[in-house]
């Protein structure tokens, strides 16, 4: 299926399926393997490593002072 066959079938529904489709896809981003997310209320909203409160910048400081 091409971009432009996809599109307009995602025109051609009804709100409450777009929704879902939307909600479909959002899904399998959050799933692709990026595994760095943010969440208000979890470590001041600052980006963490998905499903832990480990802060990615406390990461980026432990490299940065040499640790491996």
């Amino acid at each position: 299926m091409t971009i432009p066959e996809l599109e307009a079938q995602l025109l051609a529904l009804t709100p409450i399926d777009k929704a879902e489709a939307i909600s479909i896809l959002t899904q399998s981003l959050k799933n692709s393997g990026r595994p760095i997310t943010k969440t208000l209320g979890v470590m001041g909203g600052d980006a963490c490593i998905d499903k832990t409160r480990i802060p990615v910048w406390l990461l980026a400081s432990y490299r940065n002072d040499g640790a491996t």
